[in-house]
């Protein structure tokens, strides 16, 4: 029609180099895209623009382990950093400059981490995740931030706080049992 106006343009790409199992690789913003995040092994990558969330998948061979996840890095730019489910659901997650997550307690399910943050496209970092013990029953283990994923209460049960964290645990009281906590 008399109306529309065509402009030629041309596309071009710039490579960044060969693909690396320690480097992210986009698309990478939903569990369906996701990288895998080996134990011990920095991953690097980058938050390019509003919006963008990287999402890495955690190895199944880590059942009955639990991890921690580290981020660091030049950038300054990851704010928050999550460990959820294949349904894109969090299910534990810390806000700050370059966040931490410990004690987290692997299962037989996937679980997923999320960075997101302000957009450094300047600036890369580091996520890791490291072993950092077996689950045991008489230590609290992470997510226990909500009913749901409450612990079971032990006696002599082991634990700590860090920053932001909550811990929530269950037990069953029995007719007539007298519990007293210390």
């Amino acid at each position: 029609t008399d109306d529309q106006i065509a402009y030629p343009f041309s596309l071009g790409s710039v490579s960044q180099g060969p693909r690396s199992p320690g480097r992210e690789e986009e698309p990478n913003d939903s569990s369906l895209t996701s990288r895998p995040l080996a134990i011990g092994q920095a991953m690097e990558g980058r938050i390019s623009q509003p919006g963008d969330i990287d999402t890495y998948v955690l190895p199944a061979a880590a059942a009955g382990q639990l991890l921690s996840i580290q981020v660091g890095g030049a950038s300054k730019a990851i704010t928050r950093l999550c460990i959820g489910g294949a349904d894109g659901v969090g299910l534990q997650c810390r806000e700050g400059v370059q966040p931490s997550l410990t004690d987290i307690a692997m299962g037989e399910k996937a679980r997923f981490v999320t960075l997101s943050g302000g957009p450094s496209p300047g600036a890369t970092y580091q996520v890791t995740a490291r072993a950092s013990g077996k689950v045991a029953p008489d230590a609290e283990s992470e997510p226990n931030d909500t009913m749901d994923s409450a612990n079971a209460l032990q006696p002599g049960m082991r634990g700590r706080f860090g920053g932001q964290d909550v811990d929530v645990y269950r037990f069953i009281v029995e007719n007539g049992d007298l519990l007293t906590f210390t």
